[in-house]
């Protein structure tokens, strides 16, 4: 380690010295923006337009379950999602079938997407 690393070291330390862990943490979460209501909706109707499962939605629009549930009701009653019953094998050696959701957007919500992007380009 050269003097000029054992420098930047140093500065660093000093900076932290001061501070807690409490607020450190504060200072890092700060720069996170929180999304609304519509973002999250136009992440739900762009990952379902070719349909998906429950499971993919929640990780690609990063959600939690409980989220996730409260969102795909509220877009399935409003007539945005469409929900289907299809049946999946466990796995391929398993002759196992189960009934999953599969959530497709309709074309109220292909047009409600396409509103929301040109709205997103203008502002």
């Amino acid at each position: 380690m050269n003097r000029e690393d054992k420098n930047n070291r140093s500065n660093k330390l000093l900076f932290l010295q001061g501070t807690t862990v409490k607020s450190l943490n504060i200072q890092l979460f700060k720069k996170r923006k929180s999304r609304t209501i519509d973002e999250i909706k136009a992440e739900i109707l762009q990952c379902a337009l070719r349909g998906s499962l429950k499971t993919r939605i929640m990780y690609e629009c990063r959600l939690s379950y409980e989220g996730l549930c409260k969102h795909l009701s509220n877009l399935t009653e409003k007539g945005f999602l469409e929900k289907k019953k299809i049946e999946l094998r466990k796995t391929r050696r398993e002759m196992k079938i189960e009934e999953h959701d599969f959530f497709l957007t309709t074309e109220k919500g292909r047009k409600w997407l396409n509103l929301y992007r040109q709205l997103k380009k203008i502002t």
